[in-house]
């Protein structure tokens, strides 16, 4: 059976009449009941009564009615399902991002895509740089937001932020009063920084802001995220270069100010398997593309 079998069907059993259901079919009437007697053959029971005059459903087309109708119903849901996945209007994306990418980018983005797509599932993964590359390696996770350098070849990656650095500062400290700090006046200070096991990128970078400056920095406390950096500068145990978007991270008893004279920005970038990308990975990243801070 066809389900062009069960469309005849219902056309005739809702017309009563093999001329009106041709004609609403698109067809001529010899062929649509030689269909009907085909169903009714392969079924093994006679679905209509007919006569001369009239046309009507035994007991057992009313039963196959009902079924016939679900049956249909059940494809073009099938149908639709189909459809909206093609359009990543349904399906399920897991991201991995570094934590940082939450205090303003990933929430803008992730408010956005579900307004437009209140269907997707989307599974967020709090992961270091190094964890996700793992995870996409193992797919695990089918687009990261981390922090480059990201040296695989098979991966591609779009950078979706740009940022300053800023100086973390305790609020008490020397350099509180100024409106901007200038690099060189950090020479000497215990720094808190993320290791490099955690964020190699993040970490090679403020090191080399610092030589910029003409200066190896003193790293006395080693933190595995931005957060805590910022937590522990205002304890006093420290200063800390980070991205600027760690000042929406509010925390009493410290300061965020702005390196005079620094061309050098902070980065994160989408990265993702080219060739894998879902119709769901594509919209994401569209609505990534429209919240970058570039």
């Amino acid at each position: 059976m066809e389900l062009r079998h069960c469309r005849y069907f219902i056309a005739v059993a809702e017309e009563l009449s093999f001329t009106k259901a041709a004609g609403r079919l698109g067809i001529s009437q010899p062929p649509l009941s030689q269909q009907i007697r085909s169903l009714e053959e392969e079924i093994g029971v006679p679905l209509f009564v007919r006569t001369k005059r009239s046309v009507r459903l035994t007991e057992a087309g009313r039963h196959f009615l009902e079924k016939a109708y679900r049956i249909l119903g059940e494809t073009d849901r099938a149908v639709q399902a189909a459809r909206r996945a093609a359009r990543g209007e349904i399906g399920d994306l897991t991201v991995g991002f570094v934590a940082s990418a939450a205090f303003d980018f990933l929430p803008r983005v992730v408010a956005q895509f579900m307004a437009w797509y209140p269907d997707a599932k989307l599974e967020l993964r709090d992961l270091t740089t190094v964890e996700q590359l793992r995870d996409l390696a193992e797919g695990r996770i089918e687009l990261g937001l981390m922090r480059p350098p990201v040296d695989d070849p098979e991966l591609r990656q779009e950078p979706v932020i740009r940022e300053e650095f800023v100086a973390v500062l305790p609020s008490n400290h020397r350099l509180g009063s100024r409106a901007s700090v200038d690099l060189h006046s950090l020479a000497g200070e215990s720094f808190i920084m993320v290791p490099g096991r955690v964020a190699p990128g993040l970490r090679s970078q403020t090191e080399r802001i610092c030589r910029f400056a003409g200066f190896e920095p003193r790293v006395r406390l080693e933190v595995g995220q931005l957060d805590l950096a910022v937590s522990f500068a205002a304890a006093g145990f420290g200063v800390a270069l980070l991205p600027a978007s760690i000042a929406l991270f509010r925390h009493a008893g410290v300061l965020f100010r702005p390196l005079a004279g620094l061309a050098e920005r902070a980065e994160i970038v989408a990265v993702w398997k080219p060739g894998e990308e879902s119709p769901t990975l594509v919209n994401f990243m569209e609505m990534a593309r429209s919240a970058a801070k570039l």
